[in-house]
Order: C-alpha cells, then sequence, then structure tokens
C-alpha cells in the first residue's frame, strides 16, 4: 500500500534531522525552506540512500543558513538564482557545520526546492559524512584529500539529487 512508503519516508526524516543539530534562524522563512529541503532530500533515491546510511552509522552534523562573503542573487532567465556558491562544510568542527548559504531565501521558489536540496546533499553526505567515515576508517586526513578533497564525490552527489529532482542536465 502507499502509505507504507510515506510512513518509512516520514520516519527516515525524523531519524535524520535526530541525528543534526539545527541551529534556529531569526528569518521566519529559514525553518519552512529547512523543512522543504530535508523533505526534498529524502525524496530522490540518492538522498534517501545516503540519509538512511548516515543515520545507521551514527554520523552527526550541525546545520544553519549564513549570508557568506560577496554572495547575492542574481536574475538569469527571469529567474532570481544564487550568485556565489550555495554552502559549505567545515569539517574540522566535531560534529562537521553544514553553512548553507542565507540568500537561498530571496531565491525563486523552483530554483531554491532543486538547487538546495543538491547543494545541502553535498554538504551534508559528501563532506561532513565522508569526513565521518574517513575517521571512523582510520584514513589520515592526507589521503582522504589528496586530490581535490573529496570534491568530486560530492559533486556527483549534488548532481545526482539535482536530475532526480528534475533539474537541469
Amino acid at each position: 500500500p502507499i502509505a507504507a512508503p510515506v510512513a518509512q519516508a516520514a520516519e527516515l526524516l525524523r531519524s535524520l534531522r535526530n541525528s543534526l543539530e539545527i541551529t534556529p534562524d531569526a528569518d521566519p522563512r529559514a525553518t519552512a525552506a529547512m523543512n522543504e529541503t530535508f523533505e526534498n532530500l529524502v525524496k530522490t533515491p540518492t538522498g534517501r540512500e545516503l540519509a538512511l546510511e548516515f543515520v545507521a552509522s551514527g554520523a552527526k552534523a550541525q546545520v544553519e543558513f549564513d549570508a557568506g562573503d560577496d554572495s547575492t542573487t542574481v536574475i538569469t532567465n527571469g529567474r532570481r538564482i544564487l550568485g556565489a556558491s550555495g554552502g559549505h562544510t567545515h569539517t574540522d568542527e566535531n560534529p562537521p557545520r553544514v553553512v548553507l548559504n542565507r540568500h537561498y531565501l530571496d531565491t525563486d521558489p523552483d530554483y531554491r526546492r532543486v538547487q538546495m536540496a543538491a547543494t545541502l546533499g553535498h554538504e551534508l553526505f559528501g563532506h561532513a559524512f565522508e569526513e565521518q567515515r574517513r575517521k571512523k576508517a582510520g584514513v589520515s586526513h592526507e589521503a582522504g584529500y589528496y586530490y581535490r578533497g573529496d570534491e568530486a564525490g560530492a559533486g556527483l552527489i549534488d548532481w545526482l539529487v539535482q536530475t532526480e529532482l528534475g533539474g537541469p542536465l
């Protein structure tokens, strides 16, 4: 029945959020945007699989919004999009801290729905989670970051989530 997958998705979302410390934000749009982003992320096959692994491993992370340097939005093809990086992760902190660009809140909803979920997947699973798996496996920082850090894997997660949400190829 349809109810079973919906209940499973809701339980996964609850479990994932319980693994995270989400910093409250003064902007009332932030909570709704963050909730929608997590929902969209776990709707994708890639996001769902990685969320299950994240929760099962006992991984933790902090998630927050911040504006970032030189960040703004721009109008491109009639849509308001980010004119800067969508986020970054402080993997040197314990737990790692994922920072999403606050200017996502000012972008067009259709852009934000896809791009913010892809950025969250990139940062949370591609950087924060990979760092914790690296440490748990006893792999040195130098070995983990030998070639462009972990950007290749994080970029692939980003691209897959974007594609699975119907974003442009």
